[in-house]
């Protein structure tokens, strides 16, 4: 089996893990995103004893994708000269985990929150 990660996936989850942590919706840049895509996949890989692949989109065009299909939950902005994805503010932890955790597995679902894939979206915010 495959796994596919989009980069709004690792936008949502990164940012429930900055909610959940600081109580605070801050700006996650693209390379922190990158960064997290794929520590997510070695965790994966590691959880699933590397039976299972895992593969990352995170093209310029699923960028774009992303903003143009969940414009609803995401807008850029930029910080420090750098392009980052912010939540709207009309947005909740619950509303991210419903659109977005609901139909992952398990072992993904793992893998997004363990500490070694959170702590790199603590680290960089």
């Amino acid at each position: 089996m495959c796994e596919f990660i989009g980069v709004a996936d690792l936008a949502a989850n990164a940012l429930i893990t900055l909610l959940e942590d600081r109580q605070d919706v801050s700006p996650i840049r693209f390379s922190t995103l990158y960064e997290y895509g794929i520590t997510v996949k070695e965790q994966y890989i590691r959880l699933t004893g590397g039976k299972d692949s895992i593969a990352l989109l995170l093209s310029a065009n699923d960028t774009e994708k992303m903003f143009r299909n969940y414009s609803d939950f995401f807008k850029i902005v930029s910080v420090g000269g750098e392009r980052a994805v912010k939540l709207k503010d009309d947005k909740t932890t619950t509303d991210l985990r419903n659109h977005f955790r609901t139909f992952l597995s398990l072992d993904l679902l793992r893998a997004f929150i363990s500490e070694e894939a959170t702590g790199v979206v603590l680290q960089a915010a």
